[in-house]
């Protein structure tokens, strides 16, 4: 199915009912069918980081982890974004490195990513977004705000802050001069 059709009809249905016990399942399971095929180590950009983190330390992986938030959650979404990327950077031994989440361009507003470039520049993180995931969504973008899902994040310092694009199906031609002092 489209992306926009699968997250709006299948994905945030089924997430606004996950229980932290769903997501620390999910993680261990997960988890183990990484580490059963060769994989050391992973990043992952989503809720329920706690319960995450305590995964990776419990099985011995490496991980970059961030706590998602919404610019609909109001500024408790980055704090709290903030406060785990700070608290959690570098437990289970120094093997969870962490960034700022916020979840994507159409998800997040320009000032509140504005702000979490500030933020990730002041912790010393990155910032792990969900960005460009698809053609349709980066024409989309530019119908509607004049820039790519990757300008946004170069207008507003998330690529400067050292993003890390989750998807990225939808970069085009002219996204690559914005991104290449960062690759």
């Amino acid at each position: 199915v489209p992306t926009e059709e699968w997250c709006n009809q299948h994905v945030w249905p089924r997430e606004v009912n996950l229980t932290e016990r769903d997501i620390r399942l999910g993680a261990r399971l997960a988890i183990g069918e990484l580490l059963l095929s060769g994989v050391t180590s992973f990043a992952d950009h989503y809720f329920g980081m706690e319960a995450i983190a305590e995964e990776v330390e419990a099985a011995g992986i490496r991980a970059l982890l961030a706590s998602t938030f919404f610019s609909s959650e109001g500024p408790a979404g980055r704090e709290r974004s903030v406060a785990f990327a700070r608290d959690a950077d570098g437990a289970a031994g120094g093997r969870i490195t962490t960034a700022l989440g916020p979840h994507a361009p159409y998800t997040v507003d320009d000032d509140d990513l504005r702000l979490t470039a500030r933020d990730a520049e002041r912790l010393g993180v990155r910032v792990h977004i969900h960005a460009a995931e698809n053609l349709t969504q980066t024409a989309s973008s530019l119908h509607r705000r004049g820039r790519s899902p990757i300008g946004v994040l170069h207008d507003t310092g998330i690529l400067q802050a050292g993003a890390i694009i989750a998807h990225g199906a939808g970069i085009v031609p002219e996204d690559v001069d914005l991104l290449r002092p960062y690759a």
